[in-house]
């Protein structure tokens, strides 16, 4: 007959092993809630350092998996993690960091247009894209900078090369605040001929795109982002449309209302090179 771990290892000595797969060296850590991809669907922790400001623990993330084993080992572990770990909130998304190593780039002082895909444009996208979109600022200020377009569009019946391109960005892309992240290069024939700067995001994908749907449903936030658009507007200034429609210019609101299409539309960003704030 087998031996029961539970039984056979003493209470101690377990807490050592909990100790030794949850517990980060710097004490700080961030929570992603899955990886690539959705069959696979895990929680991860990364190492976070306060020191630096940055993420370090990408190659050897903490799984969390471990709490989902029995009930036993979650009523012992749950504690564990937040005695030798702190979690790091409203720090800025490795996007922010992103972005602003691409302002250390000559070339992109050249760029006049950014053209970034998001999975909808809800509340949290537009958050997370919000805060990564000051790091360009600078762009606006010094650069050649003329539009920010955030753009989403519904999920349908895809062809054989729509599904490629997403595909491909689920090899060659990177895990960005768990998301997929993929820019085109900024010497590439598209950034130096037209002058603009395309980045594509996306969240892991089922391969039926009726399963996709359904994931996009269920974590919509139906909450209407208009504060985040003011953010966004007095971070840039200049003007600011959603749909075409213009809705604040120079820090100012131009129409009383307005509904954003969450699943399907395009905001652009026209920012004022003086007015620009970080």
């Amino acid at each position: 007959m087998p031996v029961n771990f539970l039984e056979y290892i003493p209470r101690e000595i377990r807490d050592k092993i909990y100790t030794y797969v949850l517990a980060c060296p710097s004490g700080s850590v961030r929570l992603f809630p899955w990886i690539y991809s959705p069959p696979n669907l895990r929680s991860y922790a990364l190492e976070f350092d306060p020191s630096q400001n940055i993420i370090t623990g990408d190659k050897d993330p903490i799984d969390l998996s471990l709490l989902r084993t029995c009930k036993q080992i979650h009523r012992e572990c749950k504690d564990i993690i937040w005695e030798h770990n702190g979690l790091r909130l409203r720090e800025p998304p490795n996007l922010f960091h992103k972005f602003k190593r691409y302002t250390t780039f000559r070339k992109i002082r050249y760029i006049k247009h950014i053209k970034i895909q998001l999975e909808l444009l809800d509340w949290d996208e537009l958050e997370w894209i919000s805060k990564a979109l000051k790091a360009l600022v600078i762009l606006a200020q010094e650069g050649s900078l003329e539009s920010i377009r955030l753009i989403a569009t519904k999920d349908r019946r895809r062809r054989l090369v729509e599904f490629e391109h997403l595909s491909n960005l689920k090899k060659q892309g990177e895990n960005m605040d768990g998301r997929w992240y993929r820019a085109a290069s900024i010497s590439g024939v598209q950034s130096l001929s037209q002058r603009t700067f395309a980045i594509n995001t996306g969240w892991p994908r089922f391969s039926h795109w009726g399963k996709q749907n359904w994931l996009r449903v269920m974590l919509l936030d139906p909450v209407q982002p208009n504060r985040l658009l003011k953010e966004i507007h007095d971070t840039f200034g200049g003007e600011l449309y959603a749909n075409g429609l213009l809705c604040y210019k120079d820090h100012t609101r131009v129409v009383e209302e307005f509904e954003l299409d969450l699943h399907e539309g395009e905001i652009k960003i026209v920012p004022s090179r003086k007015q620009a704030n970080v």
